[in-house]
């Protein structure tokens, strides 16, 4: 799934893309690495076919693909490279073969050893289940490197690979001193964007913080094929076309709410018509009994949550994926009666 945000505001705007990929159960004995690459139904292939589906972008614009360690694969590099478009992926293999600038044949974990500290920050690391809340000291490093074509590959790299090593950047967060019950935060990055500062390379740390918003619209997806489709397994869909097609149009409306929550987050005082329809507006304000004058994004999400049975008080704080999704429903439902009403028989 490419999910669509403004590199400086973090707004969501969209979907670029998306692929349904069924992961395989695993094979009783283990795989050689070898044999993997030349799999074509491989879980990595599929991010590579995702940056073809999107494409290049147009003259005046700039897209930066941010993964995970899925990812981290020569094809998806090679895929985004002729595409024309920019990278920033977390690395997975730590001993992957790479050459300096120089030339000389070394590895991720060899050249980063070797690398100097470039600056030290501090990070706040916020609470997640089982991990406390704390502020962090972190070294910041990075380096310029060289990525090679896999001695053994598939026909298209070969086909397709260019007669240079792709030039990309390695840039590692470790941090300094952790409490010795919490897990020391450690990420690697490459990515096709010059890093010579310490500057620039927070700047691609931040790029890749954005990618979270994938994950909490996977959760409004999850949530959305559980609520709206009353449990998708309990259809009974005999096929998996029928199933694509209900994730399909779920895809579109889970798109939408996560960001108007985003919005609402971001800009609570937007005017909610700015956001979303006149007409959604005025008829969520007619089944709350408020007023649209003068809406909000914040007060619309809030009455779309009490709409979908959120209560709303002090502490309950804001509406879930379960009560936005509930909400929307019944909003579109009200929306498709107003529409059929309003039509003249005869």
């Amino acid at each position: 799934m490419g999910l669509m945000r403004d590199a400086a505001s973090g707004v969501m705007t969209g979907l670029a893309g998306q692929l349904v990929f069924y992961r395989r159960p695993k094979p009783p004995k283990k795989v050689a690495h070898t044999t993997k690459r030349l799999d074509p139904n491989r879980e990595s292939v599929a991010w590579g076919k995702l940056i073809d589906q999107i494409g290049p972008p147009p003259s005046d614009v700039k897209w930066l693909h941010v993964c995970d360690r899925g990812a981290d694969d020569y094809e998806v590099f090679l895929r985004a490279f002729l595409n024309d478009c920019s990278w920033v992926i977390r690395t997975a293999r730590l001993n992957r073969n790479v050459l300096t600038v120089e030339g000389q044949a070394t590895t991720i974990e060899e050249l980063l050893a070797k690398t100097l500290v470039a600056s030290r920050q501090r990070r706040e690391i916020p609470r997640q289940e089982g991990r406390a809340a704390r502020t962090a000291e972190v070294a910041v490093r990075f380096s310029p490197l060289r990525v090679p074509a896999p001695r053994r590959s598939n026909k298209w790299i070969r086909e397709h690979t260019p007669k240079q090593p792709l030039a990309m950047w390695v840039v590692e967060l470790t941090e300094i001193n952790p409490p010795a019950d919490a897990e020391p935060l450690h990420g690697v990055l490459l990515t096709s964007e010059e890093v010579t500062s310490t500057e620039q390379a927070l700047t691609i740390v931040a790029h890749y913080q954005k990618r979270w918003g994938v994950e909490e619209y996977h959760k409004a997806l999850k949530t959305g094929c559980h609520v709206c489709c009353c449990h998708v397994e309990e259809r009974q869909y005999q096929t998996s076309q029928r199933l694509e097609r209900v994730t399909g149009l779920n895809a579109g409306l889970a798109m939408r709410l996560l960001q108007m929550r985003t919005i609402a987050q971001q800009t609570p005082d937007l005017p909610a018509e700015k956001v979303v329809p006149k007409k959604w507006v005025r008829m969520l304000a007619t089944a709350r009994q408020k007023n649209a004058t003068g809406m909000t994004i914040h007060e619309f999400v809030r009455l779309l949550g009490g709409l979908g049975g959120h209560l709303g008080r002090k502490r309950d704080g804001a509406p879930g994926w379960i009560t936005l999704w509930r909400g929307l429903e019944k909003l579109l439902l009200l929306l498709r009666g107003a529409q059929l009403a309003s039509k003249r028989c005869g």
